[in-house]
């Protein structure tokens, strides 16, 4: 059973109390208020308090709130001032008046040691455990921290390939290869290591099963030498001529390409296999791909696979076989790469991020471990917010620490936003979570959406109450939560009628088409977008949008500023964005992407490489194709078929290259943007200021490499195209927000969690 939280009067209880707090229902204050209760009702001083949450930006908001907090209650309870708000005058009532002067004093000693409060990112929280109790944990005392190993990770990728595949037979390289081109490609999409609690399937190991698949290959290419592949061929080509195939092999081009591929690589003329076509020679793929209209009927279809003498028993064991093989290869990387880097972390005397937790909890599963009983001492309450992005190290840490029964231990959060699975976070461990807690409870109001949208929020996941969200209701259920807000705040009407808070579009028949291509639904979609916004904006019937500021109601237009578009991917940020340009509507990408990730990265690298050898004009020709020189291609010809003009660019160049190896990267570039005129070029193009923003910063951490690594041309050349070909990104490589203070807002899902 699940109870509402009331932050003014539920009883603060010792043991695990789970928090389920929607976007919007106050989670933050409600922590502030944990808080304040904590130090006055269970005497508990702010420095045996714990706050752990997700970001640092989020602790100094915590910290900000709670100072805030505890102000505003000294100032009550000395009578100085009338409550602000509901919550704060019921706290108050509850507070008898003979023991208000002692809160008094509680208060204001917390407000002098605030700076002492223990409000922390998880990897802070870790970091600061490990080195103050250094001899308990087993911690070095010299480790330095490492805050991006990508560089040592990719080092250990290419020991494991050189190690795993380069001994492997040909027939099992080229599977591999075929699904992971290099070391970067398998480290990109295997993600981080050392985040999983177990690994499976089991398996044998990679050896095992690249022997397996190559007996696979081996026998079906005995089939194929047989008399089978001649007959299950020309039943192929029988069957083409009839046109009894659907796409692909209905088209002529790839039905000889199928049977190119399939003959070679089953004649040992090619190593990586056509798996698409392959996948033709078994039953189940055949069937994919039969004329419906021909063979209409199940038995009929039947017949049809008895003209093909397929080699389902070798198909059947090369699937089999690949699948392992590929599973067992993602396994040993995954187990190779948690031990090497922990290894050769330590051999270098560094630590990364990750590393914090791992250690913290390695070190605390010793249960008679004194760290353990110390840490455990340290504090009397701790309160975790963001708690659906945690994984199984950090609910171990917590659990070992505070879940015994004599803390109070408040885990905050709403496993509805648990959107950040590739970065560890693991739904499993919430659940777990949820299973040992003393007590479920929900804060019951939304402060920041219109009472019509809550409403319709709660109607439509009310309507699947078994598992509105894939999970069991008895995990993940939805508990309804009510407005906060009156009708008449944050309403938008036009023509005296209020418009509908929530809108479900749904596409209707694709005319010419049967079904609607991805690419095509996806533009009307964003068509139909912009012809809402337009109407919205209408300068001549625009929406009114009603609000309730400081106690008074106000009516005014709507305005892109008051507008945002939730999309699922920076890709489709771009076209939403192009799409409200085209249209003359002001718009910003709020984006959380890398900026390597950017046009403007790509751009940089080629003028930095002309720079780098400017008496290759190959280079030269290139870095002025670039948008930054604003250059037509009929002036690019004239260029460079004037000996003069050539020549004044190659000269220019060299000079820039002179500036780069006496005074470094930044004044080079400052130099270049101001004789060129670059940043005057991008201001003119559309989208101006986020690409001047993106190209600073750039250049920003172009030098920042350069000089923390010491860096010539040739090393920053290679760091920026490594940055570029991982999508490296740290918090200072995100994009920077250019201002948008009148315009549209687009932003990822990730990017506005929260809201």
């Amino acid at each position: 059973m699940i109870s509402s939280l009331d932050a003014a009067r539920t009883p603060l209880e010792r043991g695990i109390t789970l928090v389920e707090a929607s976007a919007g229902t106050g989670k933050t204050y409600a922590i502030a208020m944990l808080v304040l209760r904590a130090v006055c009702e269970q005497e508990i001083p702010i420095e045996k308090i714990l706050v752990v949450t997700f970001t640092r930006a989020a602790t100094e908001e915590l910290r900000g709130r709670i100072r805030q907090r505890l102000a505003e209650a000294r100032r009550l309870l000395a009578g100085k001032q009338q409550p602000e708000d509901a919550t704060m005058a019921a706290w108050l009532e509850t507070i008898d008046d003979n023991v208000r002067p002692q809160m008094e004093k509680l208060v204001t000693r917390a407000l002098y040691d605030i700076d002492q409060a223990a409000i922390f990112t998880i990897h802070s929280f870790c970091q600061r455990m490990l080195v103050e109790q250094a001899l308990e944990s087993g911690q070095l005392f010299d480790v330095e921290m490492q805050g991006d190993s990508d560089d040592i990770r990719r080092q250990v990728a290419e020991d494991f390939w050189r190690a795993t595949v380069y001994p492997m037979d040909r027939e099992a390289c080229g599977i591999i290869v075929a699904e992971y081109p290099s070391p970067g490609e398998l480290l990109k999409v295997m993600g981080r290591a050392g985040e999983y609690h177990c690994l499976e399937p089991q398996s044998p190991g990679v050896a095992h099963w690249a022997k397996k698949f190559s007996a696979a290959v081996d026998s079906l290419r005995r089939w194929f030498l047989g008399d089978g592949g001649g007959k299950t061929l020309q039943a192929f080509c029988v069957a083409h001529d009839a046109k009894h195939f659907k796409k692909p092999l209905a088209d002529e081009e790839n039905f000889r390409d199928f049977l190119g591929q399939v003959s070679d690589y089953l004649l040992e003329k090619t190593e990586q296999p056509p798996l698409k076509y392959l996948a033709f020679l078994h039953k189940e793929g055949l069937l994919e791909i039969i004329n419906k209209k021909k063979f209409k009927t199940d038995a009929q279809r039947v017949q049809f696979l008895e003209r093909f003498s397929l080699p389902d028993e070798e198909m059947g064991d090369f699937i089999a076989a690949r699948k392992q093989l590929l599973i067992a290869f993602r396994r040993d990387f995954l187990l190779f790469l948690e031990e090497t880097l922990q290894k050769t972390l330590e051999e270098r005397g560094l630590l990364s991020f990750d590393g914090l937790i791992r250690v913290l909890d390695r070190a605390l599963s010793d249960e008679n471990s004194t760290l353990r009983t110390l840490l455990a001492q340290r504090y009397d309450a701790a309160c975790i917010d963001e708690f659906q992005d945690t994984d199984f190290r950090q609910w171990h840490i917590f659990s070992s620490l505070f879940a015994g029964g004599d803390h109070f231990l408040y885990l905050i959060g709403d496993p509805k936003q648990g959107i950040y699975a590739f970065r560890g976070a693991d739904i499993y461990s919430y659940f777990a979570a949820r299973n040992a807690a003393t007590q479920t409870l929900t804060l019951p109001k939304n402060y920041r959406s219109h009472p019509d949208l809550v409403a319709a929020v709660n109607h439509l996941f009310s309507y699947r109450q078994k598992a509105p969200f894939v999970y069991p209701s008895e995990q993940l259920p939805f508990v309804p939560v009510t407005a906060a807000k009156n009708h008449q705040d944050g309403a938008l009407y036009r023509g005296g009628e209020s418009l509908c808070a929530m809108n479900y579009w749904q596409l209707g028949q694709n005319p010419g088409r049967k079904n609607w291509r991805p690419g095509a639904a996806a533009a009307r979609f964003c068509n139909e977008t912009m012809r809402e916004i337009l109407d919205l904006l209408d300068p001549e019937n625009p929406a009114i949008l009603r609000q309730v500021v400081d106690g008074e109601k106000q009516s005014r237009p709507l305005r892109p500023r008051d507008i945002a578009i939730l999309v699922r991917s920076h890709r489709q940020a771009g076209e939403y964005q192009r799409a409200c340009a085209s249209l003359g509507l002001p718009c910003v990408v709020a984006s959380r992407a890398s900026v390597f990730l950017t046009e403007e990265a790509r751009e940089l690298l080629r003028v930095l490489a002309a720079v780098a050898e400017p008496g290759n004009p190959a280079l030269v020709r290139s870095a002025l194709a670039v948008s930054w020189f604003a250059l037509s291609g009929n002036e690019l010809y004239e260029i460079w078929e004037d000996d003069r003009k050539r020549d004044r660019y190659l000269n220019d160049f060299l000079s820039y290259r002179q500036i780069w190896l006496e005074q470094g990267v930044l004044v080079m570039m400052q130099r270049l943007f101001a004789k060129e005129g670059v940043l005057v070029h991008l201001a003119a193009e559309i989208f101006g200021e986020r690409r001047t923003t993106n190209v600073l910063q750039l250049v920003e951490l172009a030098q920042k490499a350069e000089t923390e690594q010491r860096l010539g041309p040739s090393g920053l050349l290679l760091w920026l195209n490594t940055a570029i070909a991982e999508e490296r990104g740290e918090e200072d490589t995100q994009q920077q927000l250019e201002s948008d203070e009148e315009a549209i807002r687009i932003m990822t899902m990730h990017g506005a969690k929260g809201l």
